[in-house]
């Protein structure tokens, strides 16, 4: 496993090689881990939702464009296990963000604090709270952001959630 990293107009850019694999990535902040599956959807997205977290703690966020290839997940298990986070929040929006976050939650819970699904079309009300049930048995925060949900809503049930202190 190697690390690299670049400075740049958008912040500190790293390069994270493991598993026979390259991943570049962001981060901002310092503190207690939130990954931030980016992707096309607006409130995942936005940069209001990075700089909030930012404030929380540590965010990384992975370009993983085209998302790689394998089981759901496996990759991001690679991401979180070469840099040595245990105990991240994932934020996801849509698609394969959301399946790589579910899929590690349930099968290393012990590298998730909980998982926040932002912009969730399927959700008619605003914001909803739940657990995904690992296969080992313990309960993990969902924190679900239906499309109606506003960015007011949003930010204080996530960065409460990023914080280190949020219930597990």
């Amino acid at each position: 496993m190697t690390i690299h990293l670049h400075e740049g107009l958008e912040g500190v850019w790293a390069e994270l090689h493991a598993g026979g694999g390259t991943i570049r990535y962001r981060r901002r902040g310092a503190g207690a881990t939130t990954v931030l599956l980016s992707s096309d959807a607006p409130m995942a997205g936005a940069p209001e939702v990075e700089q909030a977290l930012a404030r929380a703690g540590r965010v990384l966020v992975p370009y993983t464009r085209p998302w790689p290839e394998g089981p759901p997940g496996r990759w991001l298990e690679t991401f979180l296990e070469g840099l040595g986070v245990h105990d991240a929040l994932l934020v996801a929006s849509h698609g394969p963000a959301v399946e790589a976050a579910l899929a590690v939650a349930q099968r290393a819970p012990e590298m998730v604090r909980g998982v926040a699904i932002l912009g969730d079309p399927y959700q008619a009300g605003r914001l909803h709270r739940a657990w995904i049930e690992t296969d080992a048995g313990s309960r993990t925060p969902l924190l679900l952001a239906g499309a109606a949900a506003t960015m007011a809503e949003v930010l204080p049930a996530l960065t409460h959630l990023a914080g280190a202190d949020a219930p597990r």
